[in-house]
């Protein structure tokens, strides 16, 4: 047995990288047993992770090194995290989803004038993992400063991919979808567009056009997307007028999904005289999007995330 209680701290923090207090914060139990060996046990929802060390004065080596990563499924807690983005940093958060997993992980980003926390982002956020979509909401890097005007294209897509790259090594989605509401979706698109890796898109009303000029067409990149796309956009959006939107869907991809909210707006708002709610609007959306959902296979790693 190893009673040295400074050999055992060195090593915890040496071979494990975090101070014995900070483990037990983090909800580690660490034991030595007999045969030098130190069995390091946490639980992450109902998962238990046990790592085997060998202890020594001589040095430390790892026997056993337990999981190499966590699934999905493991991953039954949200999560906040702060991302480098160059010398700068955001906030992202990622949420499990509510129901059965689809095993997909979407990358959601705001509008331009809205952030991670905004009341339509938290709405369809918590609309999609409910149908089983895990999410990850983040700040565009002037509203994590926060500003109101948004950064340049290329800050918006640094950003964007540097949250998704996070999301890559923390959860290993078997599918990843990227996109988000009105600008946060077109520069998810300009990503793909681009040759970003993913696996598909979900748009939540695309900005065809600036309000009031419908002739500035943002369509250019749209048929260079690769992978499937669900964009959806309401009949009343002023920012994608429906007619130069079907135009535009027609030289697109075949596995571009169109799918027009009736009578709602920019925002995803009806008005009372059309006899819907915006509840109404959000469950369209999160069973034509659980539709979409269903033609991804299914992995091994679904059930919980």
């Amino acid at each position: 047995m190893v009673d040295d209680a400074k050999v055992f701290d060195q090593f915890l923090f040496q071979r494990v990288g975090m101070a014995p207090l900070a483990m037990e914060h983090a909800g580690f139990l660490a034991q030595v047993t007999s045969h030098c060996r130190m069995h390091l046990f946490t639980s992450i929802g109902s998962l238990k992770v046990e790592r085997v060390f060998d202890v020594g004065r001589e040095g430390s080596r790892a026997i056993h090194p337990g999981p190499a990563h966590l699934t999905m499924a493991d991953l039954r807690h949200q999560r906040k995290w702060k991302v480098e983005v160059g010398a700068d940093e955001t906030t992202a958060l990622f949420e499990p989803a509510a129901a059965r997993s689809s095993g997909a992980l979407f990358v959601c980003a705001h509008g331009a004038g809205g952030h991670m926390a905004d009341h339509g982002m938290v709405q369809v956020a918590e609309a999609l993992q409910g149908i089983g979509l895990a999410t990850v909401r983040f700040n565009f890097l002037y509203r994590e400063s926060g500003g109101r005007r948004p950064d340049p294209m290329p800050r918006l897509q640094a950003c964007f991919s540097a949250v998704v790259e996070r999301a890559r090594r923390e959860i290993r989605p078997p599918v990843l979808l990227i996109g988000g509401r009105s600008m946060g979706g077109r520069a998810a698109s300009m990503l793909a567009a681009e040759g970003y890796s993913c696996d598909g898109l979900l748009l939540l009303a695309y900005p065809l056009h600036p309000a009031g000029q419908p002739e500035k067409l943002r369509d250019a990149h749209l048929e260079r997307i690769p992978v499937p796309v669900l964009c959806f956009n309401g009949t009343r959006d002023s920012l994608c007028r429906q007619d130069l939107m079907e135009l535009v869907v027609r030289r697109l991809n075949p596995t571009w999904t169109m799918h027009w909210l009736d009578g709602a707006d920019h925002g995803f708002h009806v008005t009372k005289a059309s006899g819907r709610s915006d509840s109404d609007v959000l469950a369209e959306i999160a069973g034509a999007s659980r539709d979409w959902l269903g033609q991804w296979p299914r992995s091994q790693d679904e059930g919980g995330c």
